[in-house]
């Protein structure tokens, strides 16, 4: 499961959910230890990339699509159990899609520190069966020991560099090392100097390129065709590529359109999650936040800018709590004592929105990510009595035909998982 995580908290995308690493309580994000507030936009950043950018719907889309192909392989098995993890058959369109999501994301972590980036080239990844030309975006450096190294560039380091530059644009003392961090400005840096401490400009670059299937090869043409064309004014790199056109199920659209043809694609994808009428209210909020990204997009392209653009950090950080919180409210939020938090004007808090965290769990034991349950504190501290046994750590699954079912077992039981028993490859 991929985290954009750093010290002060992580999100995990596609699903919505945030954590602080304070044990603060969050019911007013605005009143937390400023250092913890800094963290919180941070992430908050990600969750808008996850619904206003190609990159972050066609994700939704996929983690959907993992999902669905794993049910597939439980439902279709004429067996009584079924073996965890479950593995994707090699030769499907899904497995495709994530090798081909490797590629994409480029290297989430390196051992060496970045002195020096001496070439870039762009490599075929030839292993990918029909898409072998796609490439590796490799980024050549010299390290602390005067070493050669490299790393693969793509959407992690964008959407990273990306949430620091904003960060950096709001808040005071935000400190993060260059991995992957400050990637994008020392690309810029050696591809393009003349921008490359010009912050709004580096955010433009990066929000375009998520708007794009291969967003590092995007990045490192697009950059380079700017410095061609001397353009340094970050709108105009918005106006320049509005009109991108790209293709969606055989069908051609410009980069609005686009966008809002991936975006109910994704809403419908992701509420396809929630089968039974008891969530009804869950799938109104999720629909209620595409809509509103969608709305937000098509009307103001370049909306990062009308923030990035005020005075004040303290007039940039309002702005964005009312040009984005006060339309799309906050997603799922836990602090260490997972203890959780929403906020939606339009929507009030229900137990269901828990079940986003849930999602989380299940996909990772049914991948093999982990063996046990991560909810186990909240199910602990959340409820009028502890509600967790001995399976929380070892077969959570067990818990779908417990009297009470916890999160976990609730989503294993509406989809279909508990009718089978299980049995665990530990090879």
């Amino acid at each position: 499961m991929k985290k954009y995580s750093e010290l002060r908290g992580f999100y995990i995308p596609s699903f919505f959910f945030i954590q602080l690493e304070t044990k603060e309580k969050l019911e007013n994000i605005n009143q937390i230890n400023p250092e913890y507030q800094s963290a919180f936009i941070h992430e908050y950043i990600h969750f808008i990339q996850d619904v206003t950018t190609t990159y972050g719907l066609k994700n939704i889309i996929s983690s959907v699509n993992i999902l669905k192909t794993i049910s597939s392989e439980i439902q279709n098995d004429n067996n009584d159990n079924f073996e965890l993890p479950i593995r994707i058959p090699l030769e499907s369109k899904t497995m495709t899609n994530i090798d081909l999501e490797s590629v994409y994301e480029g290297d989430l972590e390196i051992k060496s520190k970045i002195i020096e980036i001496i070439k870039i080239e762009f490599v075929p990844n030839e292993l990918i069966t029909g898409y072998e030309q796609v490439p590796n975006v490799e980024v050549q450096f010299i390290n602390e020991y005067n070493q050669v190294k490299q790393f693969n560039f793509g959407s992690i380091c964008i959407t990273e560099s990306m949430a620091n530059l904003i960060e950096t644009e709001l808040f005071d003392n935000v400190s993060s090392p260059i991995f992957p961090y400050k990637t994008c400005e020392i690309i810029t840096e050696y591809l393009y100097p003349e921008v490359s401490k010009n912050r709004k400009f580096i955010v433009a670059l990066c929000d375009v390129s998520l708007n794009t299937y291969h967003s590092g090869e995007f990045f490192i043409e697009l950059l380079k065709y700017l410095k061609e064309k001397k353009i340094t004014e970050p709108i105009e790199i918005y106006r320049l590529t509005k009109g991108i056109r790209m293709k969606l199920k055989g069908i051609e659209s410009n980069s609005i359109d686009f966008i809002d043809r991936i975006s109910k694609l994704a809403e419908n994808e992701f509420n396809s999650y929630f089968t039974i009428e008891e969530f009804s209210l869950l799938k109104k909020w999720s629909s209620n936040v595409f809509k509103e990204a969608r709305e937000l997009r098509s009307n103001n392209y370049s909306f990062w800018l009308d923030i990035l653009n005020k005075e004040t950090k303290v007039e940039r950080l309002n702005t964005l709590r009312k040009l984005l919180m006060d339309k799309l409210g906050i997603p799922l939020l836990s602090n260490l004592n997972s203890e959780l938090y929403f906020y939606n004007e339009n929507i009030k808090y229900d137990t269901s929105i828990v079940l986003l965290r849930g999602i989380v769990e299940v996909h990772n034991v049914l991948r093999g990510i982990q063996s046990g349950c991560r909810m186990k504190m909240h199910c602990k501290n959340n409820f009028k009595d502890d509600i967790t046994n001995s399976y929380c750590d070892t077969s959570p699954w067990k818990r779908c035909k417990d009297d009470y079912r916890c999160t976990f077992a609730v989503l294993w039981k509406m989809w279909g998982f508990c009718e089978k028993d299980v049995v665990v490859n530990n090879n």
